[in-house]
């Protein structure tokens, strides 16, 4: 009796370490659980030695650097969490007629701002495991180009490899990304994906008592939309004027008053009740579903509708692709998507682990 309540003890005591430990990872980080206050970050810039090349930089506001991790619990795949963070620069030089005169700068990513679905994780992985306090970013340098094409053409889409070295905690070690991209006169947008081992940079794997842990490996992931310098703004800066005042042309000569309003009386305002938007109009007092991925809609009207009549861009394009649509095609729509319409679903989207898993 006395042995089996020894053993009883010693398992006890096993698994109380074993939650502890979880704990201590993923409850009780030391400091602060979000992610630091607005940061800036810097890298060096690209010139255009002539006209026959372009200089696009990177426009935080509309790209995303990520890291998606690989946990186990007693070997068994526990979740794949996903950190990303848009304090993100870095520059990238395009030479049209001369490919191999193309370069991409240093990109240079803040990891104090990397946010997943867990503040709580992100603020463990970034004191004890990439020690952001003393290495607040990463850099990555590129140096050769490969699979180069004889020229590059706007509104096409090129695949490359990159190799280049990543920087993670004063630790440099080689890397090659895979990248596809395109441009025209006025942006480029792509994105560049690698995977790397954790223990290269002292950084993992995470363990707990051998139970709760992380694979080595690690991917990592940039997409990224950047504008062409010369342009002198980046894409959706807001442009210089204002609106015309009802009864006032515009300098296209429409008139709000006598032209617009009358046709959005009669085209629009047949649908829609005082203080309602048509389409919730249309979905609540007719057989019809309503797609909308706006916050106040969706709560707003989610009090009169049936969660099944509301239907977010996710679950459109989910079902698309359940339709035996192949992957790759359901990969290149939903980088569209993010790339071209700037939208991405958020983390409470039912579909989001499947958005991401897609775009792995």
């Amino acid at each position: 009796m006395n042995k089996r309540l020894l053993i009883l003890g010693i398992a006890l005591v096993a698994i109380v370490g074993v939650i502890a430990g979880v704990v201590w990872f993923v409850v009780l980080p030391g400091g602060n659980g979000e992610p630091a206050a607005a940061v800036v970050v810097n890298a060096p810039e690209l010139e255009a030695a002539d006209e026959s090349q372009r200089v696009f930089r990177i426009d935080r506001s509309r790209s995303m650097a990520r890291y998606q991790a690989f946990e186990e619990f007693l070997d068994a795949s526990a979740g794949s969490p996903i950190g990303e963070t848009s304090v993100i620069a870095g520059d990238i030089l395009i030479e049209p007629g001369n490919p191999e005169a193309s370069r991409f700068g240093p990109i240079v990513v803040n990891v104090e701002s990397l946010a997943s679905d867990n503040s709580m994780r992100d603020s463990r992985l970034r004191k004890a495991y990439l020690e952001s306090a003393t290495y607040p970013e990463v850099e990555m340098r590129f140096g050769r180009i490969l699979d180069l094409p004889e020229a590059f053409e706007e509104d096409e889409e090129y695949t490359l490899r990159l190799e280049g070295d990543l920087t993670v905690k004063g630790i440099t070690a080689p890397t090659v990304w895979d990248v596809t991209f395109e441009f025209d006169g006025a942006r480029l947008q792509g994105s560049a994906r690698t995977e790397v081992l954790m223990s290269t940079y002292d950084a993992g794997p995470i363990s707990i008592a051998g139970l709760l842990k992380t694979r080595d490996e690690v991917a990592l992931s940039v997409d990224l939309v950047a504008y062409n310098v010369a342009a002198g703004a980046a894409p959706g800066a807001p442009a210089a004027g204002r609106l015309a005042s009802a009864g006032e042309r515009s300098g296209a000569g429409l008139s709000f008053a006598e032209e617009i309003l009358p046709t959005l009386s009669s085209a629009c305002a047949s649908c829609h009740q005082p203080g309602e938007v048509g389409a919730g109009h249309w979905s609540i007092h007719r057989p019809a579903r309503l797609a909308t991925d706006d916050k106040k809609a969706i709560r707003i009207l989610g009090r009169r509708l049936p969660e099944s009549s509301i239907v977010r861009t996710s679950k459109l394009l989910k079902d698309w692709a359940d339709q035996g649509i192949p992957a790759d095609q359901v990969r290149e729509a939903l980088r569209n998507v993010e790339h071209r319409a700037s939208f991405r679903p958020p983390r409470n989207d039912p579909l989001w682990e499947w958005w991401n898993r897609t775009l792995a």
